[in-house]
């Protein structure tokens, strides 16, 4: 049990290298897609939001919109 530990906490500390950490969090984002539905999404719409849509709900240009209007 206590090998198991350490080499669970070698893992851990192996992680903090950046090439395999970010290596293995970029392939936790794909690994969803490469065993998921292959098909793509029906009804798909992009919103563009210009300044003045900002202005008009109260939103400053400076931040994300507020997620009550998502």
């Amino acid at each position: 049990m206590l090998a198991v530990s350490a080499l669970l906490c070698l893992f851990g500390v192996s992680l903090l290298n950046r090439k395999l950490g970010d290596g293995l969090r970029l392939l936790s984002y794909d690994l969803p897609y490469w065993i998921g539905n292959k098909e793509l999404g029906q009804g798909i719409s992009v919103v563009f939001l210009d300044d003045n849509t900002f202005k008009e709900l109260g939103q400053p240009l400076s931040e994300s919109l507020d997620r009550r209007f998502h």
